[in-house]
C-alpha cells in the first residue's frame, strides 16, 4: 500500500487550519510547532504546545481536542484527505 497522496496545497491549507484553531486556544501561540508524518493510510499531524498550555488544548476529559479532531476531519473529508491529530506537550525547560 503507498502513502496516502495529497496535494501541497491541501497539506498547506490544513497545516494553517490546525495552526489557527490552536492559535487561539493558548498563551503562548509562538511556541506552537507543526510536524507532519504521513504513513501507509493517513498523514499524521502532530502539534506541539508549550507544558503550560497543554491541558488548554486538551481540555477538560478531552473535550476540546476531541471537537478540533472533529472539525479537522469534516475539513478533510471535504478535501478528500484522511489525517490524525495529536497534541503533544513539550519537554519541560523548552522555550
Amino acid at each position: 500500500m503507498s502513502q496516502p497522496q495529497v496535494s501541497a496545497r491541501t497539506s498547506e491549507d490544513i497545516r494553517r487550519f490546525v495552526y489557527e484553531a490552536v492559535r487561539v486556544l493558548v498563551d503562548r501561540p509562538d511556541d506552537i510547532v507543526l510536524e507532519e508524518h504521513p504513513d501507509v493510510t493517513a498523514i499524521h499531524i502532530r502539534v506541539r504546545v508549550h507544558p503550560s498550555d497543554f491541558g488548554k488544548v486538551i481540555g477538560q476529559g478531552g473535550k476540546t481536542v476531541q471537537a478540533l479532531r472533529v472539525l479537522i476531519a469534516a475539513a478533510c473529508s471535504r478535501l478528500h484527505a484522511r489525517y490524525v491529530f495529536e497534541v503533544v506537550d513539550m519537554p519541560r525547560g523548552g522555550s
